[in-house]
């Protein structure tokens, strides 16, 4: 469904949900036992989760705003101010002196493993603010993920669902990451996303657990039956598969020396629809994501440590393709 051409659209892309924070942490190996202590190479708080999609899509030139909830402690004041930084619109965000924004802790060792360790955010559910509705009306892009419907997130299933109703009415573009389902709440919460999103990205062994379905392709099929137009199953190293009505077609990935996968697949969401915001077709769309989450393995860490537009081009310059420019005094 395209965005309506006579409704002004400030952003080009909003998130929603709960906000979150990343202490990362790189250790020389996995599993940590007791009594065998390593020392970390270094620690970083960075902003987690749907910032890592608002920053890398920011970078790739979308006008990205964030709709969600955040205490006024100290970390949500860091996160707060690391998307700042990155030119983040924070129009969207209602801050809680009742909100206690929690870090995961996000252990990562020398083979690129990682084991992350959280809880919700502590703080009473917040009602649906009158503000939401005209920043989701006015974004082109909304996406959320499965980790949103988790039960206990401030922001919550409830206001999730609104909206995406809201976004549905005035015609925007909304995509949804499933998450894994032990982060997410009931698998009715989760066929209500199906049945509002135009684009479902998911991995192979999500899409298998949520459906019960073994074969990805087939249960990316049986998504489609919800309404999606597509859904994007991420396959790791060897990229995605681009499952349509029409047809499916596989994006092969880009080799390269990975280091941790932690943030990949909010850098590749990030990609896909900054991609598609400049009018490439999904198999475009789908290289184009693969190349952002194959160079964003290549680093450690996520939100500002995630790769630069400049390390995406150099990489898809590498298969004779091109990163296209996005924006401009319209939006995208």
């Amino acid at each position: 469904m395209a965005a309506s051409s006579g409704m002004d659209r400030r952003w080009d892309l909003a998130t929603l949900g709960d906000l979150v924070a990343d202490l990362i942490v790189p250790i020389p190996a996995l599993p940590i036992e007791a009594g065998r202590h390593q020392l970390a190479k270094w620690m970083r708080l960075e902003a987690g989760g749907q910032c890592s999609t608002l920053i890398m899509a920011r970078r790739l030139g979308l006008r990205t705003v964030a709709v969600g909830v955040m205490g006024e402690d100290p970390v949500g004041s860091h996160v707060r101010s690391a998307l700042a930084e990155e030119g983040v619109d924070l129009a969207g965000l209602l801050l809680s002196p009742e909100v206690r924004t929690s870090p995961a802790l996000v252990v990562v060792d020398n083979r690129g493993e990682h084991v992350l360790i959280g809880r919700p955010d502590r703080g009473p559910h917040q009602p649906f603010a009158d503000s939401w509705r005209a920043i989701i009306r006015s974004s082109r892009r909304i996406f959320v993920t499965g980790y949103t419907m988790f039960m206990v997130s401030m922001f919550g299933r409830d206001n999730v669902l609104r909206g995406l109703r809201i976004a549905r009415e005035a015609d925007s573009q909304i995509y949804f990451d499933v998450s894994p389902p032990e982060y997410v709440g009931g698998g009715d919460d989760v066929a209500r996303a199906f049945a509002l999103a135009d684009v479902v990205l998911a991995t192979a062994e999500e899409l298998s657990s949520w459906t019960g379905v073994a074969d990805s392709l087939r249960a990316a099929r049986g998504v489609l039956d919800h309404g999606p137009r597509c859904v994007v199953v991420k396959v790791g190293s060897d990229g995605c598969h681009i499952v349509a009505r029409d047809g499916e077609q596989h994006c092969p990935g880009f080799p390269v020396r990975m280091r941790a996968t932690v943030g990949a697949g909010d850098a590749f969401a990030a990609g896909f629809m900054a991609a598609e915001a400049a009018g490439c077709s999904p198999y475009e769309a789908g290289m184009i994501a693969n190349a952002v989450g194959a160079a964003a393995v290549t680093r450690v860490g996520t939100g500002r440590l995630l790769p630069q537009r400049a390390e995406i081009a150099e990489l898809l310059g590498t298969r004779g393709l091109v990163l296209p420019k996005v924006g401009g005094p319209n939006g995208a």
